[in-house]
Protein backbone atom coordinates (compact mmCIF):
# COMPACT_ATOMS: atom_id res chain seq x y z
CA UNK A 1 0.00 0.00 0.00
CA UNK A 2 1.31 3.29 -0.71
CA UNK A 3 2.99 5.17 2.52
CA UNK A 4 2.78 8.98 3.62
CA UNK A 5 5.51 10.40 3.77
CA UNK A 6 7.82 9.73 6.98
CA UNK A 7 9.72 12.59 8.88
CA UNK A 8 12.43 10.68 10.93
CA UNK A 9 14.14 12.97 13.79
CA UNK A 10 18.03 12.15 14.84
CA UNK A 11 20.07 13.86 17.85
CA UNK A 12 17.57 12.79 20.85
CA UNK A 13 19.64 12.91 23.97
CA UNK A 14 18.57 11.07 27.31
CA UNK A 15 21.23 13.45 28.86
CA UNK A 16 20.73 17.07 30.44
CA UNK A 17 22.28 18.93 27.26
CA UNK A 18 20.44 21.83 25.45
CA UNK A 19 21.73 23.29 21.97
CA UNK A 20 21.23 27.20 22.07
CA UNK A 21 20.23 28.15 18.65
CA UNK A 22 20.17 31.72 17.22
CA UNK A 23 17.67 33.02 14.18
CA UNK A 24 17.60 35.94 12.54
CA UNK A 25 20.97 37.80 12.47
CA UNK A 26 23.68 38.58 12.83
CA UNK A 27 22.10 42.08 14.11
CA UNK A 28 24.62 44.80 15.37
CA UNK A 29 22.37 45.81 18.25
CA UNK A 30 22.29 42.07 19.96
CA UNK A 31 24.49 39.79 18.50
CA UNK A 32 27.61 41.42 20.10
CA UNK A 33 26.01 41.15 23.24
CA UNK A 34 25.09 37.53 22.68
CA UNK A 35 28.95 36.87 21.83
CA UNK A 36 29.99 38.56 24.46
CA UNK A 37 28.23 36.74 27.22
CA UNK A 38 28.55 33.32 25.40
CA UNK A 39 32.16 33.86 25.57
CA UNK A 40 31.83 34.73 29.24
CA UNK A 41 30.28 31.81 29.82
CA UNK A 42 32.77 29.37 27.59
CA UNK A 43 29.21 28.62 25.76
CA UNK A 44 29.08 27.38 22.11
CA UNK A 45 25.83 28.15 20.14
CA UNK A 46 24.63 27.57 16.35
CA UNK A 47 23.64 30.63 14.44
CA UNK A 48 21.26 30.67 11.04
CA UNK A 49 22.08 33.77 9.42
CA UNK A 50 19.75 35.48 7.42
CA UNK A 51 21.82 36.56 4.54
CA UNK A 52 20.95 40.10 4.45
CA UNK A 53 21.85 41.03 7.43
CA UNK A 54 24.92 38.74 7.00
CA UNK A 55 25.43 40.75 4.20
CA UNK A 56 24.98 43.99 6.14
CA UNK A 57 27.13 43.20 9.03
CA UNK A 58 30.19 40.81 7.92
CA UNK A 59 31.97 41.65 10.38
CA UNK A 60 29.23 39.94 13.14
CA UNK A 61 29.49 36.91 10.88
CA UNK A 62 33.00 36.40 10.89
CA UNK A 63 33.24 36.70 14.49
CA UNK A 64 30.47 34.58 15.40
CA UNK A 65 32.60 32.09 12.96
CA UNK A 66 36.15 32.90 14.58
CA UNK A 67 34.91 32.49 17.91
CA UNK A 68 33.63 28.58 17.36
CA UNK A 69 29.93 28.91 16.43
CA UNK A 70 28.39 26.88 14.20
CA UNK A 71 26.70 29.16 11.58
CA UNK A 72 23.52 27.87 9.87
CA UNK A 73 21.11 28.68 6.80
CA UNK A 74 18.16 30.73 7.36
CA UNK A 75 17.32 32.19 3.89
CA UNK A 76 18.26 35.34 2.81
CA UNK A 77 15.34 37.49 3.00
CA UNK A 78 13.53 35.72 5.71
CA UNK A 79 10.65 34.67 3.67
CA UNK A 80 7.51 31.98 4.72
CA UNK A 81 8.53 29.05 2.49
CA UNK A 82 4.51 28.05 1.55
CA UNK A 83 4.80 31.93 0.26
CA UNK A 84 7.81 31.06 -2.33
CA UNK A 85 8.38 28.94 -4.96
CA UNK A 86 10.94 25.96 -5.11
CA UNK A 87 13.04 28.09 -7.36
CA UNK A 88 12.78 31.19 -5.32
CA UNK A 89 13.73 28.96 -2.45
CA UNK A 90 17.16 27.42 -4.03
CA UNK A 91 18.14 30.83 -4.92
CA UNK A 92 17.39 32.13 -1.08
CA UNK A 93 19.97 29.24 0.11
CA UNK A 94 22.19 29.73 -2.67
CA UNK A 95 22.58 33.60 -1.90
CA UNK A 96 23.11 33.30 1.90
CA UNK A 97 25.78 30.05 1.05
CA UNK A 98 27.70 31.90 -0.98
CA UNK A 99 27.88 35.00 1.49
CA UNK A 100 29.29 32.41 4.11
CA UNK A 101 31.76 30.64 1.37
CA UNK A 102 32.87 34.10 0.41
CA UNK A 103 33.46 35.65 4.09
CA UNK A 104 33.95 32.60 5.99
CA UNK A 105 35.83 30.18 3.00
CA UNK A 106 33.62 27.05 4.72
CA UNK A 107 30.17 26.13 3.50
CA UNK A 108 27.27 24.96 5.87
CA UNK A 109 24.74 21.82 5.65
CA UNK A 110 23.11 23.22 8.73
CA UNK A 111 19.30 24.77 7.91
CA UNK A 112 16.43 26.52 9.89
CA UNK A 113 13.30 27.53 7.87
CA UNK A 114 11.95 30.91 9.25
CA UNK A 115 8.88 30.60 10.65
CA UNK A 116 8.25 27.62 12.19
CA UNK A 117 8.01 25.78 8.98
CA UNK A 118 10.19 22.67 10.07
CA UNK A 119 10.25 18.82 10.28
CA UNK A 120 6.53 19.15 10.99
CA UNK A 121 5.41 20.68 7.58
CA UNK A 122 1.73 21.33 8.25
CA UNK A 123 0.77 21.49 4.35
CA UNK A 124 2.00 19.93 1.19
CA UNK A 125 3.66 23.03 0.14
CA UNK A 126 5.60 23.03 3.58
CA UNK A 127 6.62 19.68 2.75
CA UNK A 128 7.60 20.14 -0.51
CA UNK A 129 9.86 23.08 0.47
CA UNK A 130 11.22 21.12 3.10
CA UNK A 131 12.15 17.54 0.76
CA UNK A 132 13.95 20.95 -1.95
CA UNK A 133 16.04 21.82 1.10
CA UNK A 134 17.45 18.01 1.79
CA UNK A 135 17.98 18.02 -2.07
CA UNK A 136 20.42 20.41 -1.90
CA UNK A 137 22.41 18.47 0.50
CA UNK A 138 21.00 21.02 3.95
CA UNK A 139 20.04 18.96 7.40
CA UNK A 140 17.22 20.74 8.86
CA UNK A 141 17.38 21.85 12.02
CA UNK A 142 14.24 22.04 14.18
CA UNK A 143 13.23 24.26 17.17
CA UNK A 144 12.01 22.39 20.36
CA UNK A 145 11.95 24.49 22.55
CA UNK A 146 11.09 28.28 22.01
CA UNK A 147 12.50 30.68 24.38
CA UNK A 148 9.75 33.27 23.38
CA UNK A 149 12.43 35.94 23.34
CA UNK A 150 11.24 37.46 20.10
CA UNK A 151 7.16 36.60 20.55
CA UNK A 152 6.43 40.38 21.73
CA UNK A 153 4.96 43.92 19.95
CA UNK A 154 7.28 46.60 19.09
CA UNK A 155 5.03 48.55 22.18
CA UNK A 156 5.37 45.55 25.08
CA UNK A 157 8.28 45.25 27.20
CA UNK A 158 10.29 42.01 26.21
CA UNK A 159 11.01 39.17 28.49
CA UNK A 160 13.37 39.66 31.46
CA UNK A 161 16.35 37.44 31.45
CA UNK A 162 15.09 35.57 34.24
CA UNK A 163 11.70 34.59 32.13
CA UNK A 164 13.43 33.72 28.95
CA UNK A 165 15.39 31.39 31.48
CA UNK A 166 12.47 29.80 33.19
CA UNK A 167 10.56 29.36 29.78
CA UNK A 168 13.31 27.25 28.49
CA UNK A 169 13.66 25.48 31.53
CA UNK A 170 10.14 24.29 32.16
CA UNK A 171 9.90 23.10 28.32
CA UNK A 172 12.98 21.19 29.31
CA UNK A 173 11.68 19.88 32.51
CA UNK A 174 9.10 19.05 30.50
CA UNK A 175 10.67 17.08 28.21
CA UNK A 176 9.93 19.24 24.95
CA UNK A 177 13.30 18.48 23.51
CA UNK A 178 16.94 19.98 23.97
CA UNK A 179 17.13 22.46 21.05
CA UNK A 180 16.55 26.17 22.25
CA UNK A 181 15.23 28.76 19.47
CA UNK A 182 16.18 32.12 20.70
Amino acid sequence: YPKATTITRWGARSDKVLSLTFDGGPDPRYTPKILDILAEKGVKATFFIVGSAGALSTDLLERIYREGHEIGNHTYTHTDLEKMTTSQLRLELMLTQRLIQSRLGVSTLLFRPPFGVDDQAVSPTGFERLRAVQQLGYRIVGSEIDSNDWGYEQDQVPPSPDEIVETVLEQARNGDGHVVLM
